[in-house]
């Protein structure tokens, strides 16, 4: 499910002038948004998948849609293709009706820039989605859907600072709203974990006050490349739709491994992570365009592998699949050695092309991204015996990658703990802590880093992060733009 989006806007919804840039506040969300603000003062608002089941479509029923005549049968053609793509992976089913005069149906439109609600409508009216012709890409257009079937931005979540910073100071000063965070009570994750590749995460330079300050900062730099992409769906972000309108379709549960969960399209598969293939996810995926990837079993010595014809230049639409083992007891450390090169838009620090290493203990989870030019210049250890690498180019060719990897003894030991950095927030569970702890000798299991949401007392007032201006600032506005006014 990907595009060309050469000469075009990368994500295009931020240009909007709706709720987070492209989000059409229902009237009942806008006065809960602003009731929310003005009780608790905070930046946390009800979001990440919606909680009301009064907006949230019934799966046993197809979801109506149609067309109003503004777009070409090119554009109606590839915004199908993306209704599509939800329908293979989900239980959920849209059956296209342009002539129903009344009741609950989505509505594709151009006249508004990339813009959608979120849910169904409460009151079962037709409900439009926008997509102007800079929206027609198959990426956008699923995130434009998701926002309809109920997905808020994934930066919203109520754990987001655990996993990266939102850079206050970079941020227009007309545009600090869009950065609000959930309430942790409101919200419905479903269970499944922040994904720094979902499709409805704002890219790193999101509503910037120059092009070149980034305004969200991961906390572990080599997945800074990693957020808002608009390229396709995050296995994370299906399986989160999955759960939600999906899960008590099979009656059965698989054994499913590598992080897959059974099927809601085929009872009798499990749906896997980018990589794993077979009944139950056991299998390595193939390669596409080369015989590339599989297995490696790992011992002490350094072992070799590298993108498709290194070092001559690979093409695009290449795909590659490795799973790194180690024997029982060792971890896995990986090095990039040698020239790279992946194609990918250094002014909005994105990653178009790359190759993306999971060292998790669950494979689920997207992965760190490099891409660019010049060898990163890092030793990536795995949590548990396995280490997935994935070779992605979907644009561009290039030079590549060539990396080496070796099996490592867990016979070191983690030494303690440093402090907890001091709170980013000192009230309303707004802010977050982190620790760290090095292994000083040898390999050791587990993470080095640790973060947790903190002070979640309540707040008398306003955030200590709010900004505090002249003029007029009264109302929802000036709350979304996260302004206190001087009295």
């Amino acid at each position: 499910m990907r595009d060309d989006i050469e000469g075009e806007l990368l994500n295009p919804e931020e240009y909007g002038r709706h709720f987070e840039g492209d989000i059409i506040l229902f009237p009942e969300q806008a006065k809960e948004i602003y009731e929310n603000a003005l009780r608790s003062g905070s930046r946390r608002v009800k979001r990440k998948f919606i909680g009301s089941s009064l907006r949230r479509w019934d799966p046993t029923r197809p979801i109506v849609y149609g067309f109003d005549g503004s777009h070409t049968s090119r554009e109606q053609r590839i915004i199908e293709l993306a209704l599509e793509h939800w329908h293979n992976i989900t239980c959920l089913n849209f059956v296209r009706n342009d002539n129903a005069n009344s009741g609950n149906r989505i509505v594709f439109t151009d006249v508004d820039g990339c813009a959608s609600n979120v849910g169904r409508h409460p009151l079962a009216e037709e409900q439009l989605v926008s997509l102007a012709p800079e929206c027609i890409r198959l990426g956008v257009i699923a995130h434009e859907v998701a926002h309809a079937l109920g997905f808020w931005h994934e930066q919203s979540r109520p754990d987001r600072d655990q996993f990266v910073s939102v850079r206050w100071e970079n941020i227009d000063k007309d545009s600090k709203g869009q950065f609000l965070k959930e309430d942790p009570d409101d919200v419905d994750n479903g269970g499944v974990p922040y994904d720094y590749g979902s499709i409805m995460h704002y890219r790193s330079k999101a509503f910037s006050r120059y092009d070149d300050l980034y305004t969200i900062s991961t906390f572990v730099t080599d997945y800074q490349k990693t957020i808002g992409q608009r390229d396709q769906l995050s296995f994370n972000d299906i399986r989160l739709m999955n759960k939600i309108y999906c899960n008590n379709v099979c009656s059965q549960k698989l054994p499913c491994q590598r992080g897959g969960y059974t099927d809601p399209r085929r009872c009798d598969r499990c749906r896997c992570p980018d990589g794993f293939t077979g009944q139950f996810c056991e299998q390595v995926m193939p390669g596409y365009g080369a015989v590339c990837g599989g297995k490696i079993q790992l011992n002490n010595e350094w072992t070799k592998f590298s993108s498709p014809g290194y070092p001559r230049e690979f093409k695009e639409e290449f795909e590659c699949s490795w799973l790194l083992v180690a024997p029982p007891g060792q971890i896995v450390e990986m090095q990039f050695v040698g020239e790279f090169e992946m194609y990918c838009k250094v002014r909005h620090s994105l990653c178009m092309d790359y190759v993306e290493v999971r060292n998790s203990t669950d494979f689920a989870n997207t992965g760190m991204r490099y891409c660019c030019y010049g060898t990163p210049n890092t030793s990536i250890r795995s949590a548990t015996t396995d280490l997935v690498v994935l070779f992605r180019s979907f644009y561009r060719g290039g030079r590549g990658f060539e990396a080496r990897a070796h099996a490592l003894p867990v016979n070191g030991q983690w030494a303690a703990w440093t402090p907890w950095t001091p709170c980013t927030a000192s009230c309303g569970a707004c802010g977050s802590r982190m620790r760290t702890r090095i292994c000083p000798h040898g390999a050791c299991s587990g993470e080095p880093v640790e973060n947790q949401v903190c002070n979640a007392h309540p707040c008398t007032g306003l955030c200590a992060q709010r900004k505090t201006i002249d003029g007029e600032c009264d109302g929802l506005l000036a709350l979304l733009r996260g302004i206190r006014c001087k009295k």
